[in-house]
């Protein structure tokens, strides 16, 4: 399920997250329980379209955010822009409404000088 990156080295630190959290997806629908939902701070950023992907395709209903693009197409059920900077952005509201049983958090200024405005 891991997919590899540009220099073709397979992120294998993600292989055992990805085990427990299909472990969940199984173990909520034995029980009856809907589907589990993540979401991603960040999910159109280098690597949130894969990890949504990922989530996805164990079985989770994948939520996102973005700060200015928009994930790709099938990527998340539902995204949202918040710019995590603004001390008005309604993070906790988000996360209630969400009601996510895994969080991912990706969302970070790539540029060193770009961070620190």
């Amino acid at each position: 399920m891991l997919r590899e990156h540009g220099s073709g080295a397979v992120c294998s630190e993600f292989r055992g997250l990805f085990e427990v959290l299909r472990n969940e997806v199984s173990c909520a629908y034995a029980a009856g329980v809907t589907r589990p939902r993540a979401l991603i701070f960040g999910v159109s950023g280098q690597d949130g379209p894969w990890v949504a992907r990922d989530l996805g395709d164990a079985g989770y209903q994948v939520f996102g955010t973005h700060l200015t693009q928009l994930p790709p197409d099938g990527a998340v059920t539902q995204s949202a822009a918040l710019d995590l900077m603004d001390e008005q952005a309604d993070v906790r509201g988000l996360i209630e409404s969400v009601a996510p049983s895994v969080v991912v958090f990706l969302a970070g200024r790539s540029s060193v000088a770009e961070s620190w405005k």
